[in-house]
């Protein structure tokens, strides 16, 4: 080992100047030994990997013989090197896991003592057996920060003094909290043959085994470079000490500032020092500073940001005095960047400068000229946006040839990556690598568990006893392809399978057994899987036809697809079988070989990538088992729910990055001391609330009321972390927040941080908009830009002339060519687009009577649907629930099914036949269970008896088939021409051999109104109801077929009447041609409010039919298409509604009569 030794101290304010010192330092003094490796202690892997690119861009062009550790690690490490292996275990029981279980298993026999009364109430709270784990299990993490950050505390309660120290002060623990001293000299003297081996004994005997002696050769590395740490306990600072006394420790520092800033704080946490300070006061700063002055004197954003940084520097100073007095080994070299004239830099480069010189706000602002895009603040309305709008900015900046950037030098943080990746993948990861959009990127910080398709998979089958087992549960199991592999499914049979699951009724639930575990009634099998699963293999079995044994068949299940039900009972049976075996506690060794055998019988892994991950969980298992055999857990046997969340935990614990630092647009969590340097930083997420982050500390943290320098604090953590993002960008510093509200575009505020910002450059700089006189304005209107709702917003793409003057919010731009394409396809620059229908879409001429339907029944939203493509409402989704209420459509289909029932029978027979009916449903689980299904019947009992009464009023005529008439043409304008086809059902003639027709027979439910009594009935059609047979009815007249529809309501029945064959066709082109005309533009015709309109002439009766009223929601709330194309009834014109309704409601409604054998 070379002579050289001692403590070398590098200060600096840029990341990059220590890591070329650095360099230069080892390639100068190479270790005497080529076989040793030089030992870093860094505290994340991206800055680890940053140094080996450093390392291997050297001259040398290779980084080896590198070893990379954690703090904690190294010098546990070195613990066990100089006072041996005997001396100090691989892990110590006071380690956190070890003490979690030693604590599990002792805590229960302790509970009954008063001491620990406090302990007992938590763990006595509630019947969860998970309770007493994460007690002991919280105790254990509490002991584990004493260990490193409270040592003298420890030492105080194992000689038995119930005390602490508060802010320098001997104090007595409260009279609530004695239980922590108690509890830690039980575990100490439980331990007692061990009670050396916690920490801080550990730490004790090692730094006077350094100081006092020379440690075994080879035991301690000859050089140690701790680099990019912000924070650091005092007493890991004591042992690098130590260490450098018979090694060279060599730290390198990133200070943010060049003059010592211990004083600097805001609050009134105030830090009083004296005495000499290693780094020289600004020039003007006074020896000592009091409250009334402070502000003169400090950087506002290092007072609010900087307490972790400046605590962790002021440790530093008072160690560096300590060795200066004491004469000994320790060296400072500091390597501040030269100021430059501020007026120089862009504000990003100048605000960096104003913290390294510790300046205070200005008196008068400075005045920045603009454009400056070096800071930008982007305001949007939801988490995807936000991404979207990167996307575009990135571009951009791109495109920028004088920031010449490439993807790896963007990094990208957000608060919880696990929260934005899915928009990440969605944005970025939606174009081809050859596309000219394309942005590689890489994600970083995801949990095993969250991403991997295996671990959820093992998550679900260990989650087996709790959850319901819904349709998506089971389905989401399958979507694995190992679960598919193991009871031979491929994928391709899940889009049949769904549609099976969908049609026997299932919904949740294995079977009636498992309900009533949950608390159902014993009895409650229907929509179960089980219930289901008969219904399939019955209908197998026996196809349609009549129920047995109180199931009905479900006969879709047949042919060469049969085996898929088979494979499905399997995947159930053994389903049931796990859940039933996991509820029986276990000891250690028993769970590790029952989760074993859990995975073989669902999972079948040949994936050599699901290869690694299980090999993961069986090193996960068999660290755990000895653990627990180490503490003496053995033989204890451990519910379910402790083992699943102690694995699920340790999973979750393992993150999956991508290739860090790979030439890809790196997207990561904002994490401690990751102050690599990027040309652009973006920040993310910056809401508040979101961040900074709150840390739920337990009530019984006596930390959290003495705080120290050194100790660690989330909310200072992410302070210090938005100052380091702010110092280590070189180009371009990005923050975004969710500014908006999507519903009602409300402002929402960002971080107080961002706030803190925003409001530390509005104080010190006002901008000068390029090529005018001193006259300034306000900073944030032009480094701030909000964002429409839509990525499609006409604002991105306006071609009107920028008046606004140049401080206001930089110009909205896209980058995304679809939106582009659409947009200038259909906005001229002559006159707006709104003004101007789109062009239509080529078609192959051909329509319906069943789309023309639709088109009357929603004009407006044919635009949208059938022009944008653009769809309202929610996506199809399988139901979870047994159906508790029919919504109208299945309203609509039960009552038809009662209907057929009792339609055609004996007025005697029909209670016979609808009882016969609704068990048919039960069986098939298409009602409610119990008595929420009966209710349901009696409320249809009345208007179905209604609809067959009106039925029945009718002549008994013959049904005929359904009839498909030629197709007919229809000349539309532009020398075009529409080929209507038309397939009619309900026909009726005298006889089925006896033409000709002699009507068209339908049914519906609430046709009409009805105004007066008795005589004086008079009944007002429900246009909106009655639009849906009225193509068909034209068709079968434009045919020569002049019959009359009847229309079968519960209230009445209604008749088209027959039309004249050329009238009929007139109104169908003339049908077909607005139809195609709402291709290109929305009409404004809702079928409602034009069915009044046409009925009363009343514009206010008008509008409260559109708006609502008090009684009423309206038109308007039911159909998204309108809200969204028309929101407020004026935007109708009702000139123009009242010309569209007469071309296409008035026909109908001229031709509506109650006819005489209905009456």
């Amino acid at each position: 080992m070379t002579a050289l030794t001692g403590f070398t101290i590098l200060h600096a304010n840029r990341a990059e100047m220590l890591r070329d010192v650095i360099l230069a330092w080892l390639a100068r003094d190479p270790l005497s030994s080529p076989l040793d490796d030089e030992v870093f202690l860094v505290q994340s892997q991206g800055m680890a990997q940053w140094l080996k690119h450093a390392l291997a861009e050297s001259p040398a062009g290779i980084a080896a013989a590198l070893d990379f550790q954690l703090p904690q690690g190294f010098l546990w490490r070195c613990y066990r090197a100089v006072l041996g292996e005997d001396s100090v275990p691989a892990q110590s029981p006071f380690d956190k896991a070890p003490l979690s279980w030693r604590l599990y298993r002792e805590l229960p026999a302790w509970l009954h003592e008063p001491v620990f009364a406090p302990l007992a109430r938590f763990v006595e709270a509630d019947a969860d057996p998970r309770r007493l784990y994460q007690l002991a299990h919280q105790l254990a993490d509490l002991y584990d920060q004493y260990q490193s950050y409270r040592a003298d505390w420890l030492a105080g309660w194992e000689n038995g003094h119930d005390d602490i120290t508060r802010h320098g002060r001997p104090a007595p623990l409260p009279e609530g909290e004695r239980w922590q001293a108690e509890l830690w000299r039980r575990l100490a003297g439980q331990l007692a043959s061990a009670r050396h081996t916690h920490r801080a004994a550990v730490h004790q005997r090692f730094v006077a085994a350094l100081r006092e002696g020379s440690p075994p050769p080879g035991s301690l590395p000859e050089r140690v470079v701790v680099f990019g740490l912000s924070a650091l306990p005092q007493q890991t600072l004591e042992a690098l000490d130590a260490i450098s006394r018979h090694s060279h420790v060599l730290m390198a520092v990133n200070n943010p500032c060049r003059y010592y800033w211990g004083d600097i704080v805001e609050g009134r946490e105030w830090l009083r020092r004296q005495a000499e300070q290693r780094h020289r006061r600004r020039s003007g700063m006074p020896a000592a500073l009091d409250d009334s002055t402070l502000h003169l004197h400090a950087h506002p954003l290092l007072a609010s940001w900087g307490r972790q940084g400046r605590d962790f520097i002021a440790l530093l100073a008072d160690y560096d005095r300590w060795q200066s007095a004491a004469a000994t080994h320790a060296q400072d070299i500091d390597l501040f960047d030269e100021a430059v004239p501020a007026e120089t830099l862009p504000l990003l480069q100048q605000v960096q400068q104003a913290v390294l010189e510790l300046e205070p706000l200005p008196a008068e602002p400075h005045r920045l000229p603009l454009p400056d895009h070096s800071i930008a603040f982007h305001v949007a309305h939801s988490p995807l946006r936000e991404v979207e709008i990167l996307h575009d900015q990135l571009l951009a900046m791109f495109d920028d040839p004088e920031l010449a950037l490439k993807p790896r030098d963007v990094m990208v943080m957000v608060p919880d990556i696990s929260s934005y990746a899915p928009f990440i993948r969605a944005v970025f990861g939606k174009l081809p690598p050859d596309h000219p959009r394309f942005i590689p990127f890489a994600l970083s910080d995801q949990s095993a568990v969250s991403t991997e398709p295996l671990l959820r998979a093992l998550q679900q089958l260990l989650d087996l006893p709790a959850l319901r087992l819904t349709v998506s549960e089971v389905l989401e199991l399958l979507d694995v392809a190992a679960v598919r592999r193991r009871f031979r499914l491929r994928e391709t049979d899940l889009p049949l399978l769904t549609r099976w699951i969908e049609g026997s009724g299932i919904r949740w639930g294995l079977s009636a057994a498992q309900r009533a575990e949950l608390g159902m009634p014993d009895d409650f099998d229907q929509n179960s899987w089980h219930f289901g699963l008969d219904r399939m293999l019955l209908g197998y079995a026996c196809g349609a036809g009549a129920s047995w044994q109180g199931m009905a068949p479900y006969d879709e299940v047949g042919g060469m697809d049969a085996a898929l039900a088979g494979q499905l009972a399997d995947l159930l049976s053994t389903l049931a079988h796990w859940r039933q075996c996991l509820q029986e506690p276990a000891t250690p060794a028993g769970w590790q070989a029952r989760i074993a055998a859990l995975v073989e019988a669902c999972l079948d892994i040949k994936d050599e990538h699901d290869l690694l991950l299980y090999a993961g969980i069986a090193d996960t298992l068999d660290n755990w088992v000895a653990t627990l055999d180490g503490n003496g857990l053995a033989g204890t046997r451990l519910p379910l729910e402790v083992v699943r969340d102690v694995l699920l935990g340790q999973l979750a614990d393992t993150s999956v990055s991508m290739r860090f630092l790979g030439g890809a647009v790196n997207f990561g969590t904002l994490m401690p001391m990751r102050a690599i340097p990027f040309k652009v930083i973006c920040l993310l997420g910056l809401n508040d609330g979101d961040y900074p982050r709150s840390q739920n500390r337990a009530d019984f943290d006596l930390m959290a009321q003495d705080y120290r320098p050194g100790d660690r604090s989330r909310r200072d953590d992410d302070r210090y972390l938005l100052l380091e993002a702010l110092l280590s960008a070189r180009q371009r510093l990005y923050l975004s927040w969710v500014g908006k509200s999507p519903r009602d575009n409300r402002p929402r505020p960002p971080s107080v941080l961002v706030e803190q910002l925003r409001d530390y450059l509005a104080a010190g700089w006002q901008a000068t908009p390029s090529g005018t006189e001193p006259a300034t304005t306000g900073l944030l209107a032009a480094l701030t830009t909000e964002h429409p709702l839509q990525p499609f917003s006409p604002r991105y793409f306006s071609r009107a002339p920028d008046v606004r003057p140049q401080p206001d919010p930089p110009p909205l731009f896209t980058y995304d060519s679809d939106w582009r394409a659409i947009h200038d396809a259909t906005d001229p620059p002559a006159e707006p687009a709104a003004a101007l229908p789109l062009p239509l879409p080529d078609w192959d001429g051909r329509t319906d009577v069943v789309t023309l339907a639709r088109f009357l029944r929603q004009p407006a939203a044919t635009f949208l649907h059938g022009r944008l493509k653009v769809r309202f409402g929610e996506l199809d989704e399988l139901a979870e629930d047994e159906p508790f209420a029919l919504d109208p459509l299945a309203t609509h289909q039960l009552k038809s099914r009662l209907l057929e029932a009792v339609r055609d029978v004996p007025e005697a027979e029909t209670g016979r036949h609808w009882h016969a009916a609704a068990i048919r449903l039960t069986e098939e689980g298409g009602l409610p269970f119990g008595a929420a299904g009966a209710q349901l019947l009696q409320a249809c009992h009345a208007p179905v008896m209604a609809l067959r009464q009106n039925w029945h009023r009718l002549d008994d005529l013959t049904d005929l088939p359904p009839l498909t008439l030629p197709p007919l043409l229809l000349p539309l304008a532009g020398d075009q021409t529409a080929t209507l086809l038309a397939h009619c059902d309900g026909l009726q003639a005298v006889a089925a051999d006896s033409p000709p027709l002699r009507r068209r027979v339908m049914r519906t439910g609430r046709l009409a109104d009805s105004a007066g009594r008795g005589a004086d009935t008079r009944w007002i059609p429900r246009l909106h109801t009655l639009v849906g047979f009225w193509p068909a009815h034209l068709a079968l007249q434009a045919a020569g077929l002049a019959i009359p529809t009847l229309i079968v309501g519960e209230t009445v029945t209604l008749q088209l009447a027959p039309l004249p064959a050329d009238e009929a066709r007139h109104c169908l082109q003339m049908l077909a041609g607005y139809w195609r005309q709402a291709h290109g533009e929305p009409l404004p015709l809702p079928c409602k409010t034009a069915g009044v309109w046409l009925q009363q002439q009343d514009a206010s009766a008008a509008r409260q039919a559109y708006e609502g009223g008090y009684h009423s929601t309206g038109e308007r709330a039911e159909s998204p298409a309108l809200a969204r194309l028309f929101p407020a009834f004026e935007d109708l014109d009702l000139a123009r509604l009242d010309a569209l309704a007469t071309d296409l409601y008035a026909p109908l409604l001229a031709s509506v009569t109650v006819p005489e054998s209905a009456a």
